[in-house]
């Protein structure tokens, strides 16, 4: 649980900072 917790996390930054450059 805890390590696709922190894939989905590093996912989420990833897609956060596409979405921020995207903006």
């Amino acid at each position: 649980e805890q390590e696709s917790l922190a894939r989905a996390r590093e996912e989420g930054e990833l897609v956060g900072e596409k979405s921020k450059g995207k903006a």
